[in-house]
């Protein structure tokens, strides 16, 4: 299918002119004020942090409600605030699992949660954090940062998703430090809420993610003998498992229409991921699609692949007969444009400047702009660290783990 996907520039959802660009960029500013000086008058009061964090969510809630345009309508406030509420308990479990998780995998995490409300809603399903899809959510964060850590040896690592194997298999593994004990438990809250002997599939499909991640370590072999197909076929296994994993999670069994749209989900998914991380992947020598540099030297083409590619997986999301079907895929639809943009923005000089002015034209902001706001926002938050609004996050306990982790043997 990727391959069948035409590399001409794909038709987007909507042009944006240089007015309104400017003026949806001063409403993010107007939003990140507001919410800056929400927090800001809340310091030192006595629900501190609780006030902060209802004061941000207000801001939010207002940016996301002036923001809505009548096409999303469907979904209501009840959607909203289930994924709201969702956020909230997962947060709050993911403290109580680890007192000393850091902000950057929970986000990774909550990506993943999100996934699986996504896909509840397709199913007609009570949007909720079911303590299966708490325990996935966590489960690849902390392997993923485990397996992408190049301070610790290939070897190691395959040794480490052997013993992860077993324990996804069913089989008896003892954890030999308190890192795989950490994992082991995760796997054991999925086991709590579907029992190994009804629901096969939910196993299948974590043995199938773990052989795709078990995989890919050959992409961070810098003297790998894999060719594009070869990495092409590793990110397309390793993205749609994963998501494929978050369907059977979400329902126990899957039709096998709504299996194939999970593992399209997962593939695009995956390969922007792909995109976002390219300069990262090429400084580690890790290999993707977009960090082998292509024969002309740019990323125009392949871009617009992966864009036409989104369009073409959601489209299957018709088969759904939830009445927010439609409008989930056309808003998902809009965020991957957003993710592929940003990465673009990030990475210009990996495409042509007809590509980008080409590109931008379908930019609700300025490419420019784009490049500039996680600097802004990251002084935003140095400033409210500094007077002592906000505190530091602490060293993740991922970190302290993997430093103990023992070669086996």
């Amino acid at each position: 299918m990727w391959e069948a996907t035409p590399t001409e520039f794909p038709s987007l959802k909507e042009r944006f002119t240089l007015r309104q660009q400017l003026a949806r960029e001063r409403e993010l500013e107007g939003f990140i004020a507001d919410a800056t000086a929400a927090i800001r008058n809340k310091h030192g009061s006595e629900e501190e942090p609780t006030a902060q964090v209802e004061a941000f969510r207000a801001s939010v809630a207002k940016f996301i409600g002036d923001s809505l345009e009548h096409r999303y309508q469907p979904f209501g406030t009840r959607f909203f605030d289930d994924f709201s509420n969702v956020t909230d308990d997962f947060v709050n479990e993911a403290k109580q699992f680890d007192s000393q998780v850091d902000f950057e995998t929970i986000h990774q995490a909550l990506r993943n949660v999100w996934i699986i409300n996504s896909i509840q809603v397709y199913l007609e399903k009570e949007v909720k954090l079911t303590p299966s899809a708490f325990a996935y959510s966590m489960l690849y964060p902390y392997t993923d940062n485990y397996l992408d850590d190049s301070t610790i040896p290939v070897q190691t690592k395959r040794e480490f998703t052997h013993l992860l194997r077993q324990r996804l298999a069913g089989e008896k593994v003892e954890a030999t430090n308190s890192y795989e004990e950490a994992i082991f438990d995760l796997v054991s809250m999925i086991e709590g809420e579907y029992p190994r002997p009804h629901y096969p599939s939910v196993y299948q499909s974590l043995l199938a993610i773990h052989r795709a991640q078990e995989k890919g370590l050959s992409q961070q072999e810098i003297a790998s003998p894999l060719n594009d197909r070869d990495i092409l076929r590793i990110s397309v296994e390793k993205g749609g498992t994963s998501v494929l994993a978050d369907g059977y999670l979400a329902n126990g069994t899957l039709p096998i229409g709504a299996a194939d749209f999970a593992f399209g989900y997962g593939v695009f998914l995956q390969l922007i991921d792909d995109l976002q991380d390219l300069d990262k992947d090429q400084r580690k020598g890790h290999l993707t699609i977009f960090s082998r540099i292509p024969p002309r030297g740019h990323l125009d083409n392949i871009t617009n692949r992966l864009l036409a590619f989104v369009t073409s997986v959601l489209s299957s999301a018709n088969q759904f007969l939830a009445p927010q079907a439609e409008a989930l895929s056309d808003l998902s639809e809009r965020s991957c444009i957003a993710m592929v943009l940003e990465a673009v923005a990030r990475d210009r000089n990996m495409y042509t400047e007809a590509y980008i002015r080409t590109i931008e034209e379908y930019s609700p902001l300025r490419l420019g702009y784009m490049r500039t706001i996680k600097q802004k926002l990251k002084k935003r938050y140095a400033s409210l660290r500094k007077v002592g609004v906000v505190r530091p996050l602490d060293s993740s306990t991922i970190s302290l783990r993997t430093s103990r982790m023992e070669t086996r043997g």
